[in-house]
C-alpha cells in the first residue's frame, strides 16, 4: 500500500515549469505529503532537482526526462513539447502505476498538486477497497473530450488524472497496453477507456458512481459528484492553469 508520485519532461514541455514548481512546494510543505510515499522519475536532472528539493527518489525509469516512446527523433515534438512522434508523454504517468502495483500491490497516484488535507484515516484503506479496483474522480470539461461516446453530454465526462487508484495488476498493464495501442490518448482518456470496456460500455454518471469507480474522498472544482470527505483537494492550482480553465466548476454546490 503505497502512495506514488512522479516526475518527467524536460524545458521543451510547456507545462514543464509549472510541474517543478508544483514538485518543490509539495515536498517542501510536508503537511500535504502523506506516507508512505514512492516517488518515480524519468531523467537523472530531474532525479537531482527533487532530491535538492529534499525528497528521495526510489525509481528511475529512465535517463531522459522525456523518454523516446516513438522511437523516432527524441527531440522532434508537437508544440506543447507533451506529444512526441504522436505518443502522449501521459504513458509515463501509467508506466509509474503499472510498475508500482506490480510492486507494492495497491496504490494511489498524486499528481504533485494533489495533496492531503489532514491526517490519513487508519481505514483509508479499508475504504478505498470497498469500491472498484480502478478508481478516479469524474471531471466535467467545457468541451467534448471522448470522442467514443454518442451523447454530447456524456463526451465531456472524463475520470480526473490527478488522484488515481489501482489495486488489479491486469488493469494496470491494460492501462499502458491501452496507451501504446492509441498513443496519443491522455491518462484520462485511458483510464475512461478502461472503465468503460470493463463494464462493456459507458455506464453514465450516476452508475460510475454506483460501480464504485468514484473516491469518496477527493475534492476538486470541476467534479461531478460531492465526495463524502475532503481528504485529498488540489493544494497548489492557480485559476490560470490550462486545466482549470478548461474544466467546469461543481455542478452540486
Amino acid at each position: 500500500m503505497k502512495f506514488i508520485r512522479g516526475l518527467w519532461g524536460d524545458p521543451l514541455v510547456h507545462s514543464y515549469a509549472e510541474a517543478m514548481r508544483d514538485a518543490e512546494r509539495t515536498i517542501k510543505h510536508g503537511d500535504h505529503h502523506p506516507e508512505p510515499v514512492v516517488t518515480y522519475c524519468f531523467g537523472r536532472a530531474n532525479q537531482e532537482m527533487l532530491e535538492r528539493f529534499g525528497d528521495k527518489v526510489e525509481h528511475v525509469m529512465d535517463q531522459y526526462g522525456m523518454p523516446n516512446l516513438s522511437r523516432c527523433d527524441l527531440w522532434k515534438r508537437e508544440p506543447n513539447g507533451a506529444i512526441h512522434w504522436g505518443h502522449s508523454m501521459w504513458r509515463l504517468k501509467l508506466l509509474c502505476i503499472c510498475h508500482a502495483v506490480r510492486n507494492y500491490g495497491e496504490v494511489v497516484w498524486l499528481d504533485w498538486a494533489e495533496g492531503i488535507d489532514g491526517t490519513l484515516p487508519d481505514d483509508f484503506w479499508d475504504r478505498m477497497r470497498e469500491g472498484a479496483t480502478l478508481q478516479a474522480s469524474l471531471t466535467r470539461y467545457k468541451q467534448a473530450k471522448v470522442v467514443w461516446r454518442d451523447r454530447r453530454m456524456e463526451k465531456r465526462v472524463l475520470p480526473r488524472g490527478a488522484f488515481i487508484y489501482c489495486r488489479d495488476q491486469e488493469v494496470a498493464d491494460r492501462l499502458v497496453t491501452l496507451s501504446m495501442n492509441i498513443p496519443h490518448l491522455s491518462d484520462e482518456h485511458v483510464i475512461a477507456l478502461t472503465i468503460d470496456e470493463i463494464h462493456g460500455g459507458w455506464l453514465g454518471v450516476d452508475e460510475y458512481k454506483k460501480a464504485g469507480h468514484e473516491p469518496y474522498c477527493n475534492r476538486h472544482p470541476a467534479q461531478v459528484h460531492e465526495p463524502e470527505i475532503d481528504l485529498f483537494k488540489e493544494h497548489f492550482w492557480g485559476d490560470n492553469r490550462v486545466g482549470r480553465r478548461n474544466c467546469q466548476k461543481n455542478t452540486f454546490q
